[in-house]
């Protein structure tokens, strides 16, 4: 690895994309001044300070939250254009690192305005993309933010067809959280072999990294679906096809199944008035703002 390189750790809330950042940070990998440990992370979150404050503004710029469980508003890249100086400015940081990674649950859907930044700095720009079967997924939202099932369904479907759907020119390979669980030394390994990056900077001791990763942090093993509607579905579709490429890039059944997901939540699929009315209710200000749920409003009454 001659050049610098660029990690990108994406994958949706509560999916083990903490426990993969930190197992990067574990063997050397530049992370920067990351957020503190949490009651729901106390192993931390990994995440920069700076990348993450960018994002939360961009968010409520688009009046807007992490678990918003839609498309994004229309126009919204170029909405977020003013925000160009504050991204500069939080990857000042990784500026002359050797091999360094980011990791935001909220770059799955803001990646655009940030993918050119990350190029520059990362001449050998990388990402990687770990999911978690979407039963435990859910199950942890919904302990930790009292989150609906549908809408912790939505929000884990949209992540991961948008960040499929943003690196279509930056190569990334499917990490497994509970295959990476059972055996994150091998894991690790293997997925150093599979970026094509040779050995990490570092090597932890084997006690350090049974402490850090602990099984038993994880509460809610997978399960089977409890409907047959189209988005649960969709997500066990999802989920079945990235564990099919644990440790690789993906194929292109799973491109073009990505890109048919894309167009069917663009066209309004797998929401329901109950959602809707949930997340409008829940957010006042957001009644008033025109997204294209207008158009998934209008196919529900006309059926």
């Amino acid at each position: 690895m001659n050049q610098s390189c660029g990690l990108l750790v994406l994958g949706s809330h509560r999916c083990g994309t903490s426990m993969l950042a930190g197992l990067l940070a574990l063997h050397g990998v530049f992370m920067g001044q990351t957020l503190p440990p949490g009651r729901h992370n106390p192993k931390g979150y990994w995440e920069h300070m700076g990348i993450n404050e960018a994002n939360e503004n961009m968010l409520a710029h688009l009046q807007i939250s992490w678990d918003w469980p839609f498309v994004l508003p229309l126009c919204w890249q170029e909405r977020l254009a003013p925000f160009e100086s504050l991204r500069v400015q939080a990857l000042t940081p990784f500026q002359e690192q050797r091999l360094w990674a980011v990791k935001d649950p909220r770059l799955c859907r803001l990646l655009p305005p940030w993918l050119p930044l990350f190029s520059q700095l990362g001449k050998n720009l990388r990402a990687v993309v770990v999911f978690r079967h979407p039963e435990g997924a859910c199950r942890s939202l919904e302990t930790r933010n009292a989150m609906g099932r549908r809408r912790a369904l939505a929000v884990w479907l949209h992540h991961f067809v948008d960040a499929m759907t943003y690196l279509r020119d930056v190569p990334w390979i499917a990490v497994e959280y509970e295959r990476m669980l059972a055996d994150p030394r091998q894991g690790i390994h293997s997925l150093a072999e599979g970026l094509e990056l040779g050995a990490w900077p570092q090597t932890p001791p084997d006690e350090a990294l049974r402490e850090f990763v602990d099984p038993k942090l994880r509460h809610h093993p997978p399960a089977a679906p409890q409907s047959d509607e189209w988005l649960e579905t969709s997500c066990y579709a999802l989920y079945g096809a990235l564990k099919a490429r644990h440790l690789r890039g993906p194929d292109e059944m799973l491109i073009q199944y990505a890109a048919r997901l894309r167009a069917q939540l663009d066209e309004g699929y797998g929401l329901s008035p109950q959602l809707i009315h949930e997340v409008f209710m829940e957010i006042p200000q957001l009644r008033t703002y025109k997204i294209s749920v207008d158009l998934a409003l209008a196919r529900y009454t006309n059926e």
